[in-house]
């Protein structure tokens, strides 16, 4: 990578996307994210403090670091890369201002670049179960009892429907339960 680049990337976590940004001289700044790429410049005076603060913090793989706890689910680390030097995670506390003013700088960038980190959410297909048929349906200590009896005496926690989905009769005696993951739209999902 020429000394007119630098990469600030991160890892990503269990809710976010990891991206990488590749912000040079000119002010214009690259990125991908989620699988996506975009780009967009920057604000002289912002490129001009990160360079600033990248120069002052060689050699990178120097700079100082003491692990932090963080969340799982949002448990990330970010790096910067500059002419094949790499730092550690500046994402965790520290006393150096030259990795706090980096971590800072990476922050700026990426908000001013405007893109979100936020995983969007994969829609879920509808599973479709067999149900045996309710003449041989057998409840544990009750005896034979049919899908309506179940239904009836509450069995299932409540009196409507299974699920969120219908409780159809196909052709013949066997019955089909179509369980939606997703709710009606207003509606709140049920958990």
């Amino acid at each position: 990578m020429p000394d007119t680049h630098a990469l600030i990337v991160n890892s990503g976590s269990t809710n976010t996307c990891p991206y990488t940004i590749d912000v040079t001289l000119n002010s214009f700044a690259t990125y991908t994210v989620c699988q996506r790429h975009g780009s967009g410049t920057l604000d002289v005076t912002k490129t001009i403090s990160f360079f600033d603060h990248v120069l002052k913090a060689r050699p990178l793989d120097e700079l100082p670091y003491k692990p932090c706890l963080k969340p799982i689910s949002y448990a990330t680390v970010t790096d910067i890369s500059y002419a094949q030097q790499k730092s550690p995670d500046i994402s965790c506390p520290s006393h150096d201002s030259r990795v706090t003013q980096l971590y800072d700088d990476a922050v700026s960038i990426q908000n001013a670049l405007g893109f979100s980190t936020i995983r969007r959410p994969q829609s879920l297909p509808v599973n479709t179960i067999q149900v045996p048929d309710s003449q041989s349906m057998v409840a544990p200590r009750y005896g034979k009892q049919t899908a309506h009896h179940w239904l009836a005496a509450g069995s299932l926690g409540r009196k409507e429907r299974p699920c969120s989905g219908d409780l159809q009769r196909s052709p013949g005696t066997r019955a089909t339960a179509i369980a939606s993951h997703t709710s009606p739209a207003g509606s709140a999902p049920r958990g």
